[in-house]
């Protein structure tokens, strides 16, 4: 499929445009006034900052017309550009969006034509779908699901420009600030740069400086950008074509197009019963035992691991992140190399939120596509075969591993990574009547969204593979995800052909 290209990088792949960019960042560079002292005693980059922010907060509400580039970096990068219209209220909160147009590298499932509102009352965005999937009805996604989330982690319900200005102004105090002039549409603009630390997990880029393009006639903010380190080239780019500031919308003039048409609501929730009391339960410390280092026990795991080809599992799985539960059994067959990885779902899989990990569905990957395929289960199964890239955020799990690194070969790297960045400790533990060792994994600094913060693998003192995973992490405090394996089978002679589908 054709690779989308920023304007920015049309215009320095172009012949001859080279040295003309060259020098043209020379001369931007000599315009950066960072630090520059204005009659109020602030700097010139605070006070530009301080009128947009004056600005923002005079909205009572607007109706905008954006483009919006978002992209991954690393392995198996994908990148997508989305036209949309929305219409934003302040108070009471409320959002309405419509996407116009769609292109991207790599298959979405979204379509141009979705509409979403996003309902602060319930923390929940309420998409639309076109075409015959508007038979569905209204369906509710939790706003922390995701689904809910661009391809770089932006959130969909904070898209609206007072949300922009609260995740500017929390990050300012960590911040180096400075300013510049340039020209953006033939019109020239005060572009604030704010960079800032951040740690990057398993060697995932990380998003560490934004710019924000703004008018002077208004001070509103035009166009948005964020970066990773090494890379020239934004990783989302937010550019808002038209924006009519405070036309009097009320609360009904952000409802669904089309709705009276198809006027029956409905809250997707899959057999999500029992789930309201899942918790995650610690496993009981074994006091009197002592724990070997966590070299000789890595050593032990590595050696098992290796001589493993491919292995065939049956575990259960659990996971609650905020409003996000699931429970439930899951087979796994997985090949190390080349690599291959299919999961079938037990039909009593309890979920209460839309995933690929459907009851009684299946999942293999595509590694020509590198793509995750899905079959849901049941009346699911009439939706047919689902296809995402593995890079997509989408299909990540809310705790933050993807489907394709819930696999013995992916763990080890993990812990690993822990070794090297984090902080290691082993304890002995009671598992099911048996004395087992404990790798406690611990990652430095802050919780991320969309990230794993601390792990924990209870190992089988036979066989030196894993008896249970734990995840933990993200923003929610009681979040977890825990892998119990009941079986594990290794070396089966599995073939990519059997499971493929």
């Amino acid at each position: 499929m054709k690779t989308i290209i920023p304007t920015a990088r049309r215009f320095w792949l172009r012949p001859g445009r080279q040295i003309l960019v060259c020098l043209l960042g020379v001369l931007a560079a000599l315009q950066v006034v960072g630090a520059g002292p204005t009659a109020n005693g602030g700097t010139q980059a605070e006070a530009v900052f301080d009128r947009m922010a004056a600005a923002i907060a005079a909205l009572k509400d607007y109706q905008a017309e954006w483009s919006h580039y978002s992209a991954t970096v690393g392995g198996h990068p994908i990148e997508g550009l989305r036209t949309s219209q929305g219409k934003f209220l302040r108070e009471p909160a409320r959002s309405w969006q419509k996407f116009v147009k769609m292109q991207d590298n790599f298959h979405d499932p979204t379509t141009p034509g979705t509409q979403l509102i996003y309902d602060p009352r319930t923390d929940e965005i309420l998409a639309l779908l076109p075409g015959i999937r508007r038979l569905l009805g209204v369906v509710h996604i939790f706003a922390e699901d995701v689904k809910c989330r661009w391809l770089n982690g932006e959130e969909l319900k904070t898209e609206a420009l007072w949300a922009w200005l609260e995740r500017w102004q929390a990050l300012k105090p960590f911040a180096q600030m400075s300013l510049r002039q340039d020209s953006w549409q033939n019109k020239p603009y005060s572009v604030l740069r704010l960079s800032y630390p951040v740690e990057s997990f398993a060697g995932r880029p990380e998003i560490n400086r934004l710019e924000i393009w703004v008018d002077p006639e208004d001070h509103l903010p035009r166009r948005y950008q964020g970066f990773v380190p090494g890379r020239e080239e934004p990783v989302f780019d937010y550019q808002l074509t038209r924006l009519e500031p405070n036309v009097g919308l009320r609360q009904e003039d952000l409802e669904f197009e089309g709705l009276e048409l198809w006027n029956f609501p409905a809250r997707f929730v899959a057999n999500a019963k029992g789930l309201e009391s899942l918790r995650w339960q610690p496993p009981e410390p074994a006091a009197d035992a002592t724990a070997p280092p966590f070299s000789e026990l890595m050593e032990k795991f590595s050696r098992a691991l290796a001589q493993v080809r491919d292995y065939r599992a049956e575990m259960v799985f659990s996971e609650k992140y905020f409003r996000l539960k699931a429970r439930g059994k899951i087979r796994a067959s997985v090949i190390r190399d080349p690599f291959f990885f299919a999961f079938e779902l037990d039909p009593d899989f309890r979920i209460n939120h839309l995933h690929l990990t459907s009851p009684g569905g299946r999942i293999c990957f595509h590694r020509r596509e590198q793509e995750v395929a899905a079959e849901g289960g049941g009346a699911m199964r009439m939706v047919g075969v689902q296809t995402m890239n593995v890079s997509d955020p989408r299909t990540f799990f809310p705790f933050g591993e993807r489907l394709d690194q819930l696999n013995l070969f992916a763990l080890l790297d993990r812990i690993q990574w822990y070794a090297e960045k984090g902080e290691v400790a082993t304890e002995m533990v009671n598992y099911h009547g048996r004395v087992c060792p404990r790798l406690v994994l611990k990652r430095k600094g802050q919780p991320r969204p969309a990230e794993i913060q601390n792990m924990a693998v209870v190992l089988d003192p036979k066989s030196w593979l894993p008896l249970r995973v734990d995840y933990f992490g993200n923003l929610d405090p009681q979040g977890f995800a825990e892998v119990d394996y009941l079986k594990i089978e290794t070396n089966v002679g599995l073939r990519e052909a059997d499971l493929y589908f």
